[in-house]
């Protein structure tokens, strides 16, 4: 089963994107959650990242790029609203280049819980739209669950959690 992970973006510099959709993909990717590719739709950022493992598409009239972990599909303006055209590009994607499966989670949603990655690695082929709000225990959670959101925090401020909770220090949010 093919399985595409979609978001939409639009940032200001490299290092917002290193930040926010390199960080993602890594995190996601060491937390096991099972995706064959990444594709950004981009919503005329003024500058892109140059990371090789991606390749920047501006319309379908090439070949897959089965070799490249992540596809940024490029809109050269920032015009009409952009999750639509970008639920739009990744849809005509997956028929285009013969994905069975579709997942969109936003770059701003991280996924924490190792059971919440297991329940959307074990959907059924299909459209699957986890892109943020609450999802409260997962034990809860209806059979098509429309939203997920793992934290509230930034990304900076996980990370500073984690290594204090490595290195046994006391972590009190105030």
């Amino acid at each position: 089963m093919n399985t595409l992970l979609f978001c939409s973006a639009y940032l200001q510099t490299d290092l917002d994107w290193e930040k926010r959709c390199r960080r993602w993909f890594e995190f996601h990717k060491d937390k096991g959650l099972e995706f064959d590719q990444y594709l950004i739709v981009d919503n005329g950022s003024p500058e892109l990242p140059g990371w090789p493992d991606a390749r920047v598409i501006y319309d379908f009239s090439r070949k897959l790029f089965a070799h490249k972990d992540i596809i940024i599909f490029r809109f050269e303006d920032t015009v009409g609203d952009h999750s639509k055209r970008a639920k739009q590009v990744a849809e005509q994607y997956v028929k285009e280049y013969n994905f069975s499966r579709l997942i969109n989670i936003e770059s701003d949603t991280y996924i924490i819980s190792k059971r919440l990655v297991g329940k959307i690695n074990q959907t059924d082929p299909e459209w699957n739209n986890f892109v943020g709000g609450n999802y409260g225990d997962l034990d809860q959670l209806p059979n098509g669950i429309d939203y997920a959101h793992g934290i509230d925090e930034t990304w900076d401020d996980i990370f500073v959690k984690n290594l204090d909770i490595q290195r046994n220090y006391t972590y009190n949010r105030t």
